[in-house]
């Protein structure tokens, strides 16, 4: 996986005797780009950029997510509307909206953003990893606590919909979604959680002491009302027209 991709660069970064590791990978690699074609006739060249090709790929992502999250965080400071923003910068042909704002998991992207930042550090890639954890998860609880305070209930009613790190994938490992459902675990005095993923093995719903994913069969018996819903990793299965 992209994950071992990376530790392979970092290992052989500075090796210079890789000719055996770098003919596998490049066969490896074609499974990857089966439509890319290399301009550069030198092997180990073509691993390289093969490899790097990869990183910057899922890397990408990353900065971008955190550029909209940035933009997000300061559009609520100045208490303005977010997508409002988005939609005058679309008008502009230069804007590039690519991503939209989220909590960013997996293996793939943080350790692509790691690896780059670990070859030039302190870099942008180090920022938006930042960013898409550790300011994201502050901003959204912030919220959630001032929406609490804002309400006359003695508990804020939180659906959430994903605990998995994306979309349609049931994979709890390294699952920002995860980590950030197990920070409001500790507001559970506040707070009355209901995680809806579909898609989690049944051995593992047990998300935190207090928090168990359900289905959203299970949640429709629950007639529960919340105040606030967060789409962390919307599957199509937890959607209502399925």
């Amino acid at each position: 996986n992209t994950a071992n991709q990376n530790k392979i660069l970092v290992k052989h970064i500075a090796t210079l005797n890789i000719n055996e590791q770098i003919l596998k990978l490049k066969n490896f690699y074609k499974n990857i780009y089966k439509d890319v074609v290399l301009l550069s006739n030198n092997t180990y060249n073509t691993y390289y950029e093969l490899a790097l090709s990869k990183l910057v790929e899922n890397a990408q992502r990353d900065v971008l997510v955190a550029f909209q999250n940035s933009v997000k965080i300061i559009s609520e400071k100045f208490l303005v509307d977010y997508d409002n923003i988005i939609d005058i910068c679309k008008t502009k042909y230069n804007y590039v909206n690519q991503v939209k704002t989220g909590l960013v998991g997996g293996a793939c992207i943080p350790a692509a953003s790691e690896t780059l930042n670990s070859i030039l550090p302190n870099s942008i890639f180090k920022t938006a990893r930042t960013i898409n954890t550790e300011h994201i998860h502050e901003h959204l609880l912030t919220y959630l606590i001032s929406k609490y305070i804002s309400i006359t209930s003695k508990k804020l009613n939180i659906l959430i919909y994903g605990a998995s790190y994306k979309a349609n994938i049931g994979e709890l490992k390294n699952s920002n979604n995860l980590d950030f459902i197990k920070t409001l675990d500790s507001y559970t005095d506040i707070f009355n959680i209901v995680v809806v993923d579909g898609l989690i093995p049944d051995n593992k719903r047990q998300l935190t002491s207090k928090i168990k994913a359900i289905t959203k069969e299970v949640l429709k018996k629950m007639k529960f009302k919340p105040n606030e819903i967060l789409y962390l990793a919307y599957h199509d299965i937890d959607k209502n027209n399925k």
